[in-house]
């Protein structure tokens, strides 16, 4: 119930952000500011919150005083009405929420595990629940988004209510290790310093990462202008975002035997492959085209981003898993999404929304095609060795 809930609130706030920018009058310019603040936010504060979090050993407590924050924060946004109090609400809103999923997680895996529960099964039941809330919630909140706050800040609150009742047991730090200890572990972590990656291959697999959330955060952070532009409502989003969330539900159930059948670099380019037709489908605006476009939610982003997940902790030492997830992330949900959020705003501001798609669609072919050369590279000197 706390995965489901934390994909509820994100159904109640992420589909139908841009739209809320949009109605308040903002440029395509300044939406892409407004959507770089979250990808930000996670940047620099989420590593807060993880060391509040490991060094307190009181998961749910944190969880819940984020939930609050939330709570507070999305109220801010029925009162923004300019581009400055609508940054100021995000950063508020950014502060708190910026943690949640990796904290949830944390709690959620430990729990499954205990329980002998997959987590994928888990993570499909956050899956269903935002395609369950967003398709209706288009439909009941019309251009009335201040109700989407409303109901996006019960839903926090619900969610302390959750925690109250959360069975799995908060973590117990370690005790912090004395002077000599210490040093031990530094002179360990110095005599094992080397390459983090055990394949040269890393670096196209982190170029395609880039290249998919790039892509995937200019789509989400545009498609609804694109879709009130050409005189669409806000019920469309919610039936476009649940076509995109169920789209993931097959890949979640077959992932294992997809990694088995085919390689990690055969998966990514056709990962990469179906988001530049995704992107080519919704530069149409043809409602058809975009919900076939949605469709490819699961095969473009789920796969990506688990193949590159499995890849990463196959190509880095045990002890280092974290540290080589966090690359991905800081590629991913950092470089990736700032760039696509900032690059797309520049784009719509200049060029409009639809020559922006054309754009990023030509972007991550050419990225597709380096990496393609790069690997084909790393072959024949393979085969030459």
């Amino acid at each position: 119930m706390a995965n489901g809930m934390y994909y509820i609130c994100i159904a109640l706030y992420s589909p139908f952000l841009s739209a809320f920018f949009s109605s308040r009058g903002m440029s395509a310019g300044q939406i892409g500011i407004l959507a770089a603040v979250a990808p930000v936010a996670s940047l620099l504060i989420q590593p807060i919150w993880a060391r509040i979090s490991d060094r307190s050993g009181k998961r749910r407590i944190v969880i819940q005083i984020l939930c609050i924050g939330c709570a507070a924060a999305l109220l801010l946004f029925t009162r923004s009405f300019t581009f400055t109090t609508i940054f100021l609400s995000l950063v508020a809103y950014g502060f708190f929420f910026c943690a949640m999923l990796p904290l949830t997680d944390a709690l959620v895996v430990h729990t499954a595990q205990e329980q002998g529960v997959r987590f994928s099964l888990i993570r499909l039941c956050g899956t269903l629940s935002y395609a369950a809330v967003v398709f209706p919630v288009g439909f009941l909140i019309k251009g009335n988004y201040n109700l989407l706050f409303y109901m996006n800040a019960l839903c926090c609150l619900f969610t302390v209510y959750i925690y109250l009742h959360f069975k799995s047991t908060d973590h117990v730090p370690e005790k912090e290790p004395g002077t000599g200890e210490k040093l031990w572990r530094k002179h360990q972590k110095m005599t094992k310093a080397g390459p983090l990656f055990h394949s040269k291959e890393i670096v196209g697999v982190l170029i395609l990462a880039f290249g998919m959330q790039l892509g995937l955060m200019f789509n989400g952070s545009f498609m609804g202008v694109y879709l009130l532009q050409k005189g669409h409502d806000a019920s469309i989003l919610g039936v476009l975002n649940c076509i995109s969330a169920l789209s993931e539900v097959p890949i979640l159930l077959f992932s294992d035997k997809l990694m088995k059948k085919f390689s990690a670099t055969q998966l990514l380019f056709l990962s990469v492959f179906a988001s530049i037709t995704r992107l080519l489908l919704t530069s149409s605006g043809l409602i058809p085209l975009i919900m076939i476009g949605q469709m490819l939610q699961g095969p473009s982003y789920m796969v990506c981003y688990m193949t590159c997940v499995l890849f990463i902790s196959r190509n880095v030492d045990e002890d280092r898993i974290s540290e080589g997830q966090g690359v991905l992330t800081f590629v991913q949900a950092g470089l990736g999404a700032i760039t696509g959020n900032l690059l797309g705003g520049f784009l719509a501001e200049h060029f409009g929304i639809q020559m922006s798609y054309y754009c990023m669609a030509g972007f991550l072919t050419l990225l597709t095609l380096i990496v393609f050369v790069m690997n084909r590279m790393h072959a024949r000197e393979v085969r030459e060795d």
